[in-house]
């Protein structure tokens, strides 16, 4: 989108779109606030560009194991006692 458009200009966006996230089991409370931390304040520094960022809100918690790589590369405090 260039500067002059919004999302209302664009054929087949809808204003209304959000994503509903899935926090998966092994993530801790601390990292999710995290990454809701980055998440706004990349939005708030986008300027005109955050409105091509669509909504979010949290659906539910999913069973998941931890990817293999990820354990080397996020701190502790990142996984759930039970998950290290």
């Amino acid at each position: 989108m260039t500067e002059g458009e919004s999302e209302d200009n664009m054929p087949g966006v809808s204003s209304n779109c959000a994503i509903r996230t899935v926090h998966p089991s092994w993530r801790s409370d601390e990292y999710n606030h995290f990454l809701v931390v980055v998440d706004d304040f990349i939005s708030n520094h986008m300027d005109f560009n955050s409105g091509q960022m669509l909504k979010r809100s949290f659906g539910r918690d999913a069973v998941l194991a931890v990817p293999p790589r990820l354990t080397s590369l996020l701190p502790h405090w990142a996984f759930r006692d039970e998950f290290q």
